[in-house]
């Protein structure tokens, strides 16, 4: 679909698959990864000051994930297939460089 840029990932390779996030709500079918430097949040779309979204759909918040529609959360499945409510402001949150810091994001930490 993309070329090589992205190697499937052998999943023995994630330590920890209840820390790993599997799916979220998203407005489609799948939300881009801040994570990766190309989807980094670099707007603040919801106005609060901080940045939350990709500059690729600036129309789009939250790369197309929808943190905020359970009372201000969103329901999250990580890899072990156990469900969670995380709060907006924890699974978005960013650091000085931006880059985001919930450990569900990240696959092999």
């Amino acid at each position: 679909y993309y070329g090589d840029h992205t190697p499937p990932l052998n999943v023995s390779r994630i330590p920890k698959p209840a820390d790993a996030l599997m799916f979220m709500d998203t407005l489609t079918h799948y939300v881009y990864s801040p994570v990766d430097p190309s989807y980094r949040f670099t707007l603040d779309l919801n106005g609060d000051g901080v940045v939350d979204s990709m500059p690729q759909y600036p129309d789009t918040p939250f790369n197309f994930g929808r943190p905020t529609v359970h009372n201000n959360g969103s329901n999250v499945t990580l890899l072990d297939g156990h469900v969670e409510r995380v709060g907006f402001k924890r699974l978005w949150q960013v650091d000085a460089t931006k880059k985001v810091m919930h450990s569900f994001w990240y696959m092999e930490d």
